[in-house]
């Protein structure tokens, strides 16, 4: 089934007015899961349907908390992504 399928439109509109009206969580199981991270957040995926975001930190030298100092150079350097089994 294709997103520009009207049939697709209407099963999202069952599944979104199911989830207001009686859902207490919503499950949407994904094959490929990729999240975006910046570096100066700590995040463990747990590798089960549901993710703790909640418990992400962050670090001194996150830009939401380090105000005008500038980001040490020796941390400039990339790392390379991890995947996960």
């Amino acid at each position: 089934m294709e997103q520009d399928d009207p049939k697709f439109m209407e099963l999202c509109n069952k599944i979104k007015q199911r989830a207001k009206e009686e859902a207490y969580m919503l499950f949407v199981p994904t094959p490929n899961v990729v999240f975006a991270m910046n570096k100066e957040l700590v995040f463990e995926p747990l590798g089960i349907g549901m993710q703790p975001f909640w418990k992400a930190k962050i670090t001194a030298q996150h830009w939401s908390v380090r105000d005008d100092k500038p980001y040490p150079n020796e941390l400039k350097i990339p790392i390379l992504p991890k995947r996960l089994p």
